[in-house]
């Protein structure tokens, strides 16, 4: 549809130039140019659209590729090896935790455990403070 209009514009163009410009020479050079610089112009239009559509469509591809990939990995190779390492029960006894030197859930436990009753004691003892003359 652009190009038959374009087409066609250019038809017109060339009619008034032959019938309307017969004795200006000058003109009719300015208007044959002026006809060459819109085709120009229309040609790198239409190569900047299609560049940017092309782009639009790269980066999509880009990230489609840049989180699928890793998500393709972890899921296919990591995942097995990980739920291997770490039992479903807990973490408590993974060799690998213990050469890191990072607590067990079982040490955590017994620590908050310790807390969670030095707290109360501390409450206890407070309040007996403050309630004593």
């Amino acid at each position: 549809m652009a190009s038959e209009t374009l087409c066609m514009n250019t038809m017109f163009q060339h009619v008034i130039i032959e019938n309307v410009m017969e004795g200006n020479e000058e003109l009719r050079e300015l208007l044959e140019e002026n006809i060459r610089l819109a085709k120009d112009n229309n040609h790198m239009l239409r190569s900047a659209r299609r560049a940017a559509r092309v782009g639009f469509v790269g980066r999509i591809l880009f990230w489609i590729v840049m989180l699928g990939i890793p998500t393709y990995v972890y899921v296919t190779y990591l995942a097995p090896i990980v739920s291997s390492v770490v039992p479903a029960g807990g973490i408590s006894g993974n060799p690998i935790l213990k050469a890191l030197g990072l607590p067990s859930v079982d040490s955590i436990q017994k620590i908050l455990g310790t807390l969670t009753t030095f707290s109360h004691t501390a409450t206890h003892t407070v309040q007996n403070l403050t309630t004593t003359p």
